[in-house]
C-alpha cells in the first residue's frame, strides 16, 4: 500500500504541474490568437484547434484533481443521517460506484480510441492522428479509477478501524 500511495503522490504532483502550465499556456495563446485577430487582422490557424483539443485534456485530467480534493458535485444528506462510524463505509460505496463509473468510462474511452485509430484519420488544422484528441478520455478515466479504489480501500480501512476501537470487530 504505500508503494501505491507513493505513486499517488507523484501522480498529483505531476498531474497539478502539467495541468497549471497547460491552463497557463492556453490562456496565453487564446490572448495571443485575440490580439493577432482583433489588432492585426490575421491569426494562427492551429491554435483554436491546438486549445480546443486541450481544453479535453484539462477537463478529463482535472477531474481526477477533482476526486484527490473532494470537489465533484454529491449529496450529504445520507452522510448527516448515520451514526459516524459508519460514514466511512458510506464514503467507500460511494467511491467503488465511482471506480465502477469510471471504469465503464475507461473501457468505452479506449474502444473509440482503437476505433478512430483504425480509421486513420488527421486533425484538420495540425495534422496530427485524431485518435489523440480522443486519448484523454481512456487515461482520465484510467487515473480515476486509480484514484478512486485507493480511497475506497482507505475508507474500509477507516470502518474497519473504528470497529475494531469499539471492540464490535472479530479479529
Amino acid at each position: 500500500m504505500k508503494v501505491f500511495r507513493t505513486g499517488l503522490t507523484v501522480l498529483n504532483k505531476a498531474e497539478e504541474i502539467v495541468l497549471s502550465a497547460v491552463l497557463v499556456e492556453m490562456a496565453l495563446l487564446t490572448f495571443l490568437q485575440v490580439v493577432l485577430r482583433y489588432v492585426f487582422g490575421d491569426s494562427i490557424t492551429w491554435v483554436d484547434e491546438f486549445v480546443r483539443y486541450q481544453l479535453c485534456f484539462v477537463t478529463f485530467f482535472g477531474a481526477d484533481l477533482g476526486i484527490k480534493h473532494g470537489s465533484h458535485i454529491g449529496a450529504e444528506i445520507i452522510g448527516y443521517a448515520l451514526p459516524k462510524r459508519f460514514k466511512p463505509l458510506l464514503k467507500a460505496f460511494i467511491f467503488f460506484t465511482v471506480f465502477a463509473f469510471c471504469l465503464v468510462f475507461a473501457y468505452y474511452g479506449l474502444s473509440l480510441v482503437i476505433k478512430v485509430h483504425h480509421m486513420g484519420q488527421m486533425t484538420a488544422a495540425m495534422r496530427i492522428p485524431k485518435y489523440w484528441v480522443y486519448l484523454p478520455i481512456p487515461l482520465g478515466g484510467g487515473f480515476m479509477c486509480i484514484r478512486s479504489l485507493y480511497y475506497a480501500i482507505l475508507e474500509v480501512g477507516k470502518f474497519l478501524v473504528l470497529m475494531h476501537e469499539r471492540g464490535t470487530c472479530a479479529a
